[in-house]
Order: C-alpha cells, then structure tokens, then sequence
C-alpha cells in the first residue's frame, strides 16, 4: 500500500550518498516510516539518520519521513523542508495514525516520545500486518522498563516491537530491564568520516593552534564535569611529564574548566593544560595531536569514533568506549577506568614510538570506515530490517 505522505524524493536535494548506486538490490523492498520528535540537541544524530534514511532510498525502499513539532528552528529549517513533512496539527496526526493502523507500512521506527504512541496506534488498528516497531536509545525506557505496565498484554505477544541499539552495553540494560534478548538487535553507531578526515597535515594542524610540532601534545576528549576521570587523566599527565619531557594537553570538552582548578593547581599541571568548546575546530586539535585520550563523559564513544576516524592514535578507558571501537593493541591501547598509570603508560608508548602508533592509527581509521561510518551503518541497519521482518517479528 503507498502512502499519501511521500517524502522519499526529495532526499535527493540533501546530495547524500550521490554517488552510492548500488547496483545489487535488497532481496525485499521495506516500506519505512520514521517518526522524528526532533529533541534539542540532536541535530547531529539527526544527520546520521538522514544518511542511513537515504541509502534505504538509493536502495530502492520506500522511506517516509515525519517531524512531530509545533516549530523547526530557524538554524535547521533547510534541512527539515528539504526532506521532511512536518506535522503540525491534530488532522495531520490523525491522517499518520490511520496510516500505521492500515498496514502502510513495514516498519515504523521512531524517536523520542513516539515508539510508545505508534505501538498503540499500530493495535489499535484493524490491519492484520502489524508493523515491526523499532526504538532508538531515547525511546528505550518505556518500552523497557514500563513496557509491561503501561503496554495492553497484545504489545507482550510475539507482535511488539524489536528495538535497535548502537551496542551490546545497551543490549544488555534492555534485557535486565525486562525486554527479550530475541527483540534486540545491535546496529553500530554512524559517524560521518568525511568529516573527520585529518586537518591537512601534521605540520599545519599544529601551525593552525599555534604548537610547534616538536612540542608532545595529547588531546583529551571528555566533558569537565566528570570530574573523577579528569583527575585520572591529569594525574596520568602529571606521570606523563616525568617521562616525557615538555608534555602539554589540552581538553576539548563541554564544562566549567574551574571545576579542575583545585585539580590542576595540586597535581602541578596548571600552566600545562587548556581548554577548548567541542565544536569546528576540534578536528584542528585531534589532528595536531600525538596522542588522544577519551576518558569519559556522555557522547564520548562518538568522539573516540572521530580522533580514529581523524586517523590519530588513541588511549581510552573501558567506559569512555560504549561502541567497543578499540581492538586493544590493534587500533589503539584500552585502559582500565580509573588507572592513571596505566594512561600514562598508553600515552607515553604513543608519542615514544611514533612509527607504530601512526600504524595504528590507520588501522584504526580503516576500522571506523569499515565498521561506523554512516555508510556502514545503513548497510547494518538495512539487514537487520530485512531480516526482522522476514522473521515477522517473532521472538
């Protein structure tokens, strides 16, 4: 059945995957919906899912797109109407509702707030198709942990929904909160690695902040506010300096650099350290450096994803690497949480032996490429719909 909101075609204009025309076609043709609440804040996530969208499109599924919101930001407007329908009122809502409950579509995947309202809508209709629902991260907790309170006892047949996680971390949350382990599928997360190619070359990266390239430069990525693993990594520094002499590091995270004076000014690191807003600039700092370091902090594991995919060696701590992208003395060194020397031993290693740790770093990006860009991510995502629905469903 097609749907009367067709917004497939106009994912053209975004010039996305462009050049991607495969030339092999799916063994079945989905008809998704993707339902979008649009929250502040998630732009970036938003732009992987138009990737992922778009290369379903250029495959040959039919993909639809809705935004539920009362006002776009003027800041994403041109991205919104160019490739979505925003639905603005009570008949619009009414229309995509008749829509789920006919059967219109294979799948209905959405964020926010909606997987819990489309699971009602899609058993509230008549259609004896129901459509395999699929929650991102921020619709898990409904579905999970309320999912047997708040859901009717049809929602816990066999017909419910399958949710999609980025990694097995969150696979297991789900299924301690209660959810099928059958019903969860792990999709890596996509990063645009065209975007995080390296700032020119090492010298102009380093010409570009205003370090000479003889100066050891570690980058840190990690918000101020976890403040226990930004002690780890300065007392790891305060270590690191012992051993290498004119170590500095700056910190590319959001947060309040006072919070770590009292750190800093103990661990006598002060005048070694600063602090830079993540944000366009922060490829100039990962590429300057010779070594980045992830520690913690929410959003880290896209950032440890970036410094590889910006082909830079990496030292991480196990929390920092949700997405399980460091293969520990492959594409980088994976610390325990905590352990400053252990850091300290990494990053030393890193900037003592320039030679191996630049072949890391590219096995690390070749990983990221292969494994979470946005095009490998599409690819995930497009089997492990085709091979949910064909199974119906059941788990």
């Amino acid at each position: 059945m097609s749907s009367p909101i067709e917004t497939s075609h106009t994912l053209e204009s975004l010039g996305v995957f462009e050049s991607c025309r495969p030339e092999s076609r799916p063994r079945r043709r989905l008809r998704v919906l993707f339902i979008d609440d649009c929250p502040t804040g998630s732009h970036a996530e938003s732009n992987h899912h138009c990737r992922a969208f778009a290369y379903l499109w250029r495959r040959g599924h039919g993909v639809d797109h809705v935004c539920v919101r009362k006002e776009t930001p003027a800041e994403d407007a041109g991205l919104w109407e160019r490739w979505s329908t925003v639905l603005r009122n009570c008949a619009d809502i009414r229309r995509l509702r008749r829509l789920i409950q006919r059967g219109a579509y294979h799948v209905v995947t959405a964020r926010g707030d909606w997987p819990l309202t489309a699971a009602r809508w899609a058993m509230a209709g008549q259609s004896s198709f129901f459509p395999l629902l699929v929650a991102d991260r921020s619709g898990m907790a409904p579905l999970a942990s309320n999912g047997r309170r708040r859901l009717p006892a049809s929602a816990r047949s066999s017909r419910v929904c399958h949710t999609l996680v980025s990694t097995r971390q969150d696979r297991l949350a789900l299924v301690a909160a209660g959810m099928k382990a059958q019903r969860i599928s792990v999709v890596a997360a996509g990063i645009d690695v065209e975007a995080s190619r390296p700032v020119n070359t090492y010298e102009e990266a380093r010409a570009s902040i205003g370090v000479s390239p003889e100066a050891p430069l570690v980058c840190a990525l990690g918000d101020l506010d976890c403040v226990d693993a930004q002690y780890s990594f300065l007392t790891g520094l305060a270590m690191l300096r012992h051993h290498v002499a004119g170590a500095k590091a700056v910190i590319v995270g959001h947060g309040d650099k006072n919070t770590l004076a009292q750190a800093l000014e103990m661990l006598g690191v002060m005048h070694h350290v600063s602090f830079v807003e993540p944000g366009v600039t922060m490829r100039h700092y990962v590429s300057a450096a010779d070594v980045c370091v992830c520690v913690a902090g929410d959003g880290t594991g896209e950032r440890v994803a970036h410094a590889m995919a910006c082909a830079r060696p990496v030292v991480v701590s196990v929390s920092a690497d949700p997405m399980e992208l460091v293969r520990h003395g492959r594409d980088g060194f994976v610390v325990p949480d905590g352990d400053a020397h252990a850091l300290a031993a990494g990053m030393a290693w890193m900037i003592s032996n320039p030679v191996m740790a630049e072949e890391m770093a590219v096995e690390a990006r070749g990983r990221v490429e292969r494994t979470f860009s946005d095009r490998a991510r599409a690819h995930q995502l497009e089997t492990a719909l085709i091979n949910i629905v064909e199974k119906g469903g059941k788990n």
